[in-house]
């Protein structure tokens, strides 16, 4: 965040730092939402300007990451930016479930922007009685 606000000032006090686009490199944080129902956790992100298959998720034991890219649209050449507010590169959140999820019933759809994830609990099985054997 800081980054981005010193590039900020450096560009409206000396111009824009680049005359073509903004570094391809820089990653950039996405807002999330995360919240609880009783069947599941569902995970709400904004990432307007990505086509779907710029999204990547991957689910490792009890950690979600979401990973993808914003790319720049070079339709035009561009001599001068005199604002730039629209953050663009990679990126790669990364949650740590609070709870195990079913893995196989994970959904993830992307709409308008908005990518929702929904992460099913998992259900305990019944209980299973354990008989303690004498040693002999």
């Amino acid at each position: 965040m800081l980054e981005i606000k010193m590039r900020r000032l450096m560009e409206n006090m000396f111009g824009p730092w680049s005359a073509s686009t903004p570094a391809a490199a820089h990653s950039y944080h996405p807002a999330a939402d995360i919240y609880e129902t009783p069947e599941s956790l569902v995970i709400r992100m904004e990432l307007a300007g990505l086509n779907k298959a710029d999204i990547s998720l991957t689910l490792h034991r009890q950690e979600l990451a979401v990973c993808g890219r914003r790319r720049f649209p070079s339709s035009e050449p561009v001599q001068r930016f005199y604002h730039l507010e629209i953050e663009y590169g990679n990126f790669e959140r990364r949650f740590q479930l609070p709870k195990a999820v079913e893995e196989a019933r994970v959904e993830a759809e992307y709409n308008n922007g908005l990518l929702i994830i929904r992460l099913p609990w998992r259900q305990a099985g019944p209980s299973q009685r354990i008989s303690v054997k004498e040693e002999e």
